[in-house]
C-alpha cells in the first residue's frame, strides 16, 4: 500500500493535484491499493499565501478537483481529514502500514509539497514510463456517447478565470471558430468555465455537466474527435494517461505565472509541442489563440498523415 499527503499547508487544491498524483501512481507495485490523505493548511483550511484562488474558489476545487481526481485511476482512495490532530495521528498510523510514504521524508510538521510539472515530468520522463491511464467508468463515456450522438463534433474547452485573465480564452475568437467548424459540418460543443457553465454561449451548443464533472469531461474528450484548449489546470485530463487527441494553444503568455518559455522547456514540451509521452495527435502549440492560429490548427488536424490501416499497417 502505498500512503500519500497531500498537505495544504504548502500545496495548492487546484489542478496541480493531476500532477502529483500522477508521480504517485509512478511508484505503485502492479495493482497495489493507494490511499491520498489530503490535510487541512492554517488559513481557513489552505495554505497562508496570497495567490489566487479565493477561499471559495479554493473550497470548490478541493471538492471537486482533489477530491474528485482520483476516481479516474483504479485502486485510488482520497481522504480528506479536516483537523489537524486528526491528521498527525493518522499519519502516524499509516507509516506504520504503508510500504512507501509518498512524498519521502514528508511529516505534518514538516510538510513536503510534490507538485511542480518540471520536476513531474523530468521524473516521469527518467523513469522512461507513461503516464498511468485513464479509467473512464462505462456511465461516463455512455453518457459523453449520447452528448456526442453519432455526429462529428470537437470539444472547445474555454479559460474564463477571473485571476490572471490574460491567461483566458479569447472568446471572440473562439466564437468565431465554433463557427468555422459549423460551417464544415463540425458541430462544436463548448465546454465554459464552472463559473459560467449555466450560461449560453451564443447560439451554440453547450455541456454544463462536463464544466462540473471532471470525469464527464474526460469522457467527452474520448467521445469527440479532437478538443482545444488554452493552457489551463483542466488540461490535465488529456495530458496525463488519456489517448484522446488534443490541440492546446497560448503556451506562453505575459502577466502570468508559469507560461514562459523557460518554464515550457523545463517541462519537457519540447520543439514539436508533444510531451516526451503524448502522442502524435497531442501537441501545444505557442501562438495565441486567435481565430488564424486556431483555424490553422483545425487545418492541420484534418490533413495530418492519418496511420495505415489493414494488413499492411505498421505495428
Amino acid at each position: 500500500m502505498i500512503a500519500a499527503f497531500y498537505d495544504l499547508t504548502c500545496a495548492p487544491p487546484t489542478w496541480d493535484y493531476a500532477k502529483f498524483l500522477v508521480r504517485v501512481l509512478l511508484e505503485r507495485q502492479g495493482d497495489e491499493p493507494v490511499t491520498v490523505w489530503v490535510f487541512p493548511g492554517p488559513k481557513a483550511g489552505f495554505r497562508d499565501d496570497r495567490l489566487p484562488p479565493d477561499l471559495p474558489m479554493r473550497q470548490q476545487m478541493l471538492e471537486q478537483v482533489v477530491l474528485r481526481y482520483g476516481s479516474l485511476y483504479p485502486g485510488v482512495e482520497t481522504r480528506y481529514v479536516p483537523d489537524r490532530r486528526e491528521a498527525e495521528q493518522v499519519w502516524a498510523e499509516q507509516t506504520q502500514q504503508a510500504r512507501l510514504v509518498w512524498p519521502g521524508g514528508y511529516t505534518p510538521a514538516a510538510p513536503r509539497s510534490h507538485y511542480q510539472s518540471p520536476q513531474v515530468h523530468q521524473e516521469i520522463a527518467a523513469g522512461r514510463r507513461r503516464p498511468v491511464p485513464l479509467r473512464i467508468h462505462p456511465e461516463w463515456r455512455t453518457w459523453a456517447d449520447g452528448v456526442v450522438g453519432g455526429r462529428r463534433c470537437v470539444a472547445l474547452v474555454l479559460r474564463e478565470c477571473a485571476y490572471w485573465p490574460s491567461r483566458n480564452s479569447d472568446l471572440s475568437a473562439w466564437a468565431a471558430f465554433a463557427a468555422h467548424l459549423r460551417s464544415r459540418g463540425v458541430t462544436p460543443l463548448i465546454v465554459r468555465d464552472t463559473s459560467r457553465a449555466s450560461e449560453p454561449f451564443l447560439d451554440f451548443e453547450t455541456v454544463p455537466m462536463a464544466s462540473y464533472d471532471l470525469r464527464l469531461l474526460a469522457a467527452l474528450t474520448q467521445a469527440v474527435e479532437v478538443s482545444f484548449w488554452v493552457l489551463n489546470g483542466p488540461g490535465a485530463l488529456v495530458w496525463y494517461g488519456n489517448p484522446a487527441p488534443y490541440r492546446c494553444l497560448k503556451l506562453v503568455t505575459t502577466g502570468a505565472p508559469c507560461v514562459s518559455p523557460d518554464f515550457q522547456a523545463a517541462a519537457m514540451i519540447g520543439p514539436d509541442g508533444r510531451l516526451p509521452w503524448a502522442t502524435p495527435d497531442q501537441r501545444f502549440l505557442v501562438q495565441p489563440d486567435t481565430l488564424e492560429t486556431l483555424t490553422a490548427a483545425w487545418d492541420e488536424w484534418t490533413w495530418r498523415p492519418m496511420p495505415l490501416r489493414g494488413d499492411h499497417a505498421d505495428t
